[in-house]
């Protein structure tokens, strides 16, 4: 049972959106993992746009 770390980060954009996020993932057994992503997003049609954030905790387990 190893532990494995990794990060990640990507960017993308639309017509009128924008979003920025990073991403954090630990494999903590061979089947079970856990992750966190912090998001920021822009609505871009506004005159003055103002963020959103968003926080996502995943747990995950997988079969043979």
């Amino acid at each position: 049972m190893g532990r494995w770390l990794q990060a990640a980060a990507w960017a993308a954009v639309s017509g009128d959106t924008a979003v920025t996020a990073g991403e954090l993932r630990i494999a903590w057994a061979r089947r079970l993992s856990s992750a966190l992503q912090i998001a920021r997003m822009y609505d871009t049609t506004l005159m003055n746009p103002s963020p959103t954030w968003s926080v996502t905790a995943w747990f995950a387990a997988a079969s043979n």
